[in-house]
Formats: C-alpha cells, structure tokens, sequence
C-alpha cells in the first residue's frame, strides 16, 4: 500500500521496494527514471531554480562592477551609479519574475496530468 503525499511524493511499501537483483533499483526509482525518459517528468523546473541563482548572481556582480566603476570616473558617473543600484536591485526581483511565469507553466501542466489521472481512474472503475 503507498501513501501520498503532496505534490505526488510516494513512499513505497517494504515489498515495492525490495531489490530484486544486486545491480537492480528498487521499483519505484526504476519508475521514475521511465518517467524521465519517456517525458512524463519534466526537469526544467529544476533547471529554472539554477538559473534564476545564476541570474541573481550576475545582476548582483554586474551591478557591483558598474557602481564600482562609475565611483571611479568621479562625477560623470552619476548615471553608472544609478543604473548599477537599479540591476543590483532590481535585476534579481526581474529575475525571479521570469523564472516564476515559467515555472507556472509547468505547474498547470503537473495539475493537469492530476486530472486526467483522476478522470481515467474514474472512468475505469
């Protein structure tokens, strides 16, 4: 018998996941890697979640280079420095803002997998 959990987190029963050989993996992690290759489990979401880090990294190095920079060539870097506090701050919450419409897109398609689980469960029995 498994239990679930939110966001489809199971846990197999000890029988489930007995190893049925020395080199073989239990039943379920052999069923998540076929959902990988045929699919079914996406990993883009992950993907998403480093290259908002990588993005976040960025604007707040290149925000530092630029006032850095702009402090150095003394008054006619005014605009330098605020165009650096603007990508320091601002650049990261633009970031996450994209990172996230993306990340909406996989979640309607998790949410619609769910349904139409539901649906053909209930349409057979």
């Amino acid at each position: 018998m498994r239990q679930r959990y939110e966001r489809d987190y199971t846990i197999a029963s000890p029988e489930e996941s007995r190893l049925t050989g020395p080199n073989e993996l239990p039943r379920s992690a052999r069923g998540r890697f076929v959902d990988f290759l045929l699919f079914r489990k996406m990993i883009t979401p992950v993907i998403l979640q480093m290259v908002f880090w990588l993005g976040t990294a960025g604007c707040v190095a290149m925000g530092a280079l630029f006032i850095n920079s702009s402090l150095q060539a003394g008054e006619s870097g005014l605009i330098g420095v605020v165009y650096g506090c603007l990508l320091l701050f601002g650049g990261p919450i633009g970031v996450r803002i994209a990172c996230e419409l993306l990340i909406v897109l996989f979640r309607i398609h998790e949410a619609l997998n769910k349904i139409a689980h539901r649906t053909e469960s209930v349409s057979r029995g």
